[in-house]
C-alpha cells in the first residue's frame, strides 16, 4: 500500500525532475507550485512567484488564452495540453 504522503512525495519528486515546466495554480489563478524547469525556461526563482498569477508570465498577444483560463479552472474543468507563450524575466 501506498500511503496519500509517500504519493505526494513521489509525484513532487516527478514533476521536480521534469524537463517540462510544471506551474500549478489555484482555482482563482494564485500559483502554487513552480519546478525546477520553470525558473529555468522563465528565469523566475520559486520564491519570486508563487502567490502571484500568471499574468505577469503572458507574453503579449497570449492574454485572451489566459484570460479564458480562469473561468474554466473555476469550473473544475482539466486544462490539458496547455501551450501559451511565456515571457522571461529579463
Amino acid at each position: 500500500d501506498v500511503t496519500p504522503q509517500r504519493e505526494a512525495s513521489q509525484l513532487g519528486a516527478v514533476v521536480q525532475a521534469s524537463t517540462e515546466a510544471i506551474v500549478i495554480t489555484e482555482p482563482t489563478g494564485g500559483l502554487t507550485e513552480w519546478n525546477a524547469a520553470a525558473e529555468r525556461i522563465f528565469g523566475w526563482k520559486r520564491e519570486e512567484v508563487i502567490g502571484r498569477t500568471l499574468r505577469f508570465l503572458v507574453a503579449p498577444g497570449e492574454g485572451d488564452l489566459a484570460r479564458s483560463i480562469g473561468p474554466r479552472m473555476q469550473r473544475g474543468e482539466p486544462i490539458e495540453g496547455l501551450e501559451i507563450r511565456g515571457q522571461h524575466k529579463d
